[in-house]
């Protein structure tokens, strides 16, 4: 079973992110961090698959956090959610070695698919 973390300081967007993945894909285990630090801490402890980080957070960013992460575990996907449609923030993402950066507006259109590509690439 594949497990995905969900990271972002908007508890609402938080919750519909995980009602979408869990409707998509039940046989999935979600997880939820609310701040880069706690992301950190949370893919050190539970070595998510895929995670969808939140480029804009206070405190530590998701773009330090992605660097940190993919220190210990580089075999994580990372995508980076924002609604920056920025190429600077773009390079900044995959330089810390986010696999994919998705617009929190496309979400809706571009999760299904993103998600199947990542977990297909899982088995």
């Amino acid at each position: 079973m594949a497990k995905i973390m969900i990271v972002d300081d908007n508890e609402p967007v938080r919750s519909l992110f995980i009602a979408l993945i869990d409707m998509l894909f039940p046989d999935c285990e979600v997880l939820q961090a609310s701040n880069g630090e706690e992301s950190v801490a949370l893919a050190r402890a539970t070595e998510p698959d895929i995670i969808f980080m939140d480029i804009s957070m206070p405190g530590m960013d998701g773009i330090e956090a992605t660097t940190q992460i993919k220190s210990f575990l580089p075999s994580a996907r990372v995508v980076i959610l924002t609604g920056y449609d920025d190429h600077k923030l773009r390079e900044d993402a995959e330089s810390a070695g986010a696999c994919h950066y998705m617009l929190k507006q496309t979400m809706n259109k571009e999760l299904k698919p993103l998600l199947k590509r990542l977990l297909k690439n899982e088995e």
